[in-house]
């Protein structure tokens, strides 16, 4: 099967044809992003919870 940019997903299910050589993908193909940002989302990692405003911001995010 056919796979151009040799990003180990093949070119019928690759939604991101063109990614780069070497760069980590996800199942459809497209680069993982090592960061993502969420303004107003803020959490403790121990234990990991979310820290008050911030659940106000996911509810915004997710229903935008």
């Amino acid at each position: 099967m056919p796979d151009a940019d040799r990003d180990t997903v093949v070119d019928r299910l690759d939604e991101c044809p063109d990614t780069a050589h070497g760069v980590q993908v996800d199942i459809k193909g497209c680069e993982i992003k090592k960061e993502i940002k969420l303004p107003g989302v803020n959490f403790e990692s121990k234990p990991l919870q979310f820290v008050a405003p911030s659940e106000t911001a996911i509810y915004f995010l997710k229903n935008k």
